[in-house]
Parts: structure tokens; C-alpha cells; sequence
């Protein structure tokens, strides 16, 4: 299945969050030694403010209610760039990849992307 995630979903985030942080490192700006020390309602918080309906947000792929995948997906702040999206944090858990479940979330992100009539470009940062 795969949705929005919301800060029920948080404990769940919080693993693969850290997962990612620990077997990929170079694949993000911040660090496990960091964020694992983040209390577990940061990424609660971190989820509800990346969260803006129908389409913004966390996607999550869950499989067996697991999280297995996820990518967020966010419009510029600046109201000149409200045209453009940024899809980032796209990560599958090691024992997932080489499946297509990565090309399955941005699918789904971009479709619902799509839906936004102001929006031009979607960035992969």
C-alpha cells in the first residue's frame, strides 16, 4: 500500500529514517549519530509539517503494514516558485531494492503531483 504517511506512522518513519541514515550516509545532509538522538516526537512533527493535503507530504510504501519505502515531496516556500515541487529523501530499505518500489513511490508522487494545476517542474534533489 502506499499513502501519505501521518504522525502515526512516526515510530515507523523513525526506523527507516535512521536505516537510511546508517547504511547510506552520503545520500543525505544530516547524520544517524544526529538524529538518533532525536526524540521520537520529532519526526511525528517532522511528518505533520512536511504533510500539506491532498498531495504534499511523506509517501510511504508500506508492505505486510511495513514500512519498506519512502519520498517526500514539497512545493518551494517562495511564492515565485510556488510552481515547482521537490521530491527528496527517496529511500527503500537494503533487503527491498531491485524490486521497483522506488520507481512505484515517484510514480505515485508524480501522478498526484500532476493533479496540482499550478505546478510546472518537480525537481529530484
Amino acid at each position: 500500500m502506499l499513502r501519505l504517511l501521518t504522525s502515526t506512522d512516526s515510530s515507523a518513519y523513525q526506523h527507516l529514517r535512521l536505516t537510511s541514515l546508517r547504511t547510506d550516509p552520503l545520500s543525505f545532509s544530516s547524520s544517524y549519530e544526529l538524529e538518533a538522538t532525536y526524540p521520537p516526537g520529532y519526526f511525528a512533527d517532522r511528518i505533520r509539517y512536511a504533510t500539506r493535503h491532498p498531495i504534499y507530504g511523506i509517501y510511504g510504501l508500506l508492505e505486510n503494514d511495513k514500512l519498506i519505502a519512502a519520498a517526500q515531496i514539497s512545493l518551494e516556500y517562495h511564492v515565485k516558485q510556488r510552481h515547482i515541487a521537490n521530491v527528496y529523501e527517496v529511500y527503500v530499505m537494503p533487503q527491498n531494492r531491485r524490486s521497483g518500489h522506488a520507481t512505484t513511490l515517484l510514480t505515485h508522487i508524480i501522478a498526484r503531483a500532476k493533479s496540482d494545476p499550478q505546478l510546472e517542474q518537480i525537481h529530484l534533489r
